[in-house]
């Protein structure tokens, strides 16, 4: 497995930046610098996934659902390297699945769904909430740094919106039972379209 790769930035497209090595494998190429491992964000490793599986279908294909299973702890400081499997390419979908490993170990994979742009009728069940806009909330004095292991994700994307403006997470907590807890959200555009749907189970043990 290859080891620290040359560190070119920290920005989000310096993350999504991948090597491709052959037709259907890639590498990462930032690292963390610091002392010691330190852990891998799994929402990290799922967005280079799903950008290393996009790099295999047609360019007017889009992703529109992805479901991912948290195997092992990552070390942020070393390279990871994802295999994509073209599972089937038809008239209007295309199918992968991607498996990411670091020191011979899977430590996350993901089936993902790509499908063209199609017209059709546009509804939304759910409006975002009504709640104070990111301009009128105050400034956090502290950063907080969450540890909840996380063991599978799903992600439904329904509409296109800018991220590079304030998008809005509205979450629910739906079970904590036999030492995991679940909750399912909604992402919303600034201008309040839904942008896309999630659902996340996470360790939940108490010490």
């Amino acid at each position: 497995m290859p080891g620290p790769a040359e560190r070119v930035g920290t920005g989000l497209l310096d993350l999504l930046t991948l090597e491709r090595a052959e037709t259907n494998l890639f590498l990462t190429t930032v690292v963390h610098e610091g002392d010691g491992p330190a852990g891998l964000y799994g929402g990290q490793v799922a967005a280079q996934a799903l950008r290393a599986a996009a790099a295999t279908v047609d360019s007017g294909r889009h992703p529109h659902s992805l479901h991912g299973y948290f195997l092992s702890r990552g070390d942020a400081s070393r390279q990871v390297l994802l295999t994509v499997y073209r599972d089937r390419d038809g008239r209007s979908y295309s199918n992968r699945r991607v498996i990411a490993v670091q020191q011979g170990k899977v430590i996350f994979n993901m089936a993902a769904s790509f499908h063209i742009t199609e017209p059709g009728p546009d509804y939304q069940a759910h409006s975002a909430p009504d709640v104070t806009g990111p301009e009128g909330l105050p400034d956090l004095e502290h950063r907080f740094t969450l540890h909840g292991v996380d063991i599978d994700h799903a992600v439904w994307f329904y509409r296109r919106v800018a991220l590079d403006d304030w998008v809005l997470m509205d979450l629910q907590p739906e079970s904590i039972a036999s030492g995991r807890g679940m909750y399912t959200g909604r992402i919303f555009g600034r201008d309040g379209r839904l942008a896309a749907g999630i659902a996340q189970e996470s360790v939940y043990r108490t010490v």
